[in-house]
């Protein structure tokens, strides 16, 4: 831990790290965690969490995200504030869209053939990427496509199946 961050402890005693700034504002309320790994305090019959208090948030309408996606760093440069209906396109594919295990990959039943598809922000449709052989390396060859659109629509925003696969690989072999 730096010098600039400092870190409070749940009731389970697992730490959250903060901003130094932040710590000063929030150290002396008592912090409880979910099966989740968000931290929690109470209030009477409000519930503040703590991500949310770091960023200052108290609109429903918006949505305080983990950069990093790990709810242990609560510093506010792993914290981005977005609009409720931005937070849609990161969530898992409808499992009626095909069985692959990537993002934006679906089996199409009639053709056999892998297919690539994404939603557009512009025009808030989805937009089809292309077929591809319906092997494994076609479903590699389809997720790479996706990939490809999602950075070209989304740049550093995008969510990318093979930065998540690579992080997976990371945590899986830290643990």
């Amino acid at each position: 831990m730096g010098k600039h961050e400092t870190a409070i402890t749940t009731t389970k005693g697992n730490r959250r790290l903060l901003d130094p700034e932040d710590h000063e504002r929030l150290k002396d309320y008592i912090w409880y965690e979910y099966p989740n790994a968000r931290a929690y305090r109470r209030e009477g019959d409000r519930i503040f969490l703590l991500h949310r208090e770091v960023m200052q948030v108290d609109q429903s309408n918006l949505r305080v995200i983990f950069v990093n996606e790990d709810p242990r760093d609560c510093r506010r440069g792993n914290l981005r504030v977005e609009k409720r209906h931005q937070r849609g396109r990161q969530r898992r594919i409808a499992a009626w869209r095909g069985s692959s295990r990537f993002r934006g990959v679906g089996w199409h039943k009639r053709s056999e053939r892998w297919q690539a598809f994404i939603k557009n922000p512009e025009t808030r449709r989805l937009e089809h990427l292309g077929f591809f052989e319906g092997t494994p390396a076609g479903e590699l060859r389809a997720a790479q496509r996706y990939d490809e659109r999602a950075r070209q629509l989304y740049g550093e925003e995008a969510i990318l199946n093979f930065a998540r696969e690579r992080k997976r690989r990371r945590n899986a072999a830290a643990a």
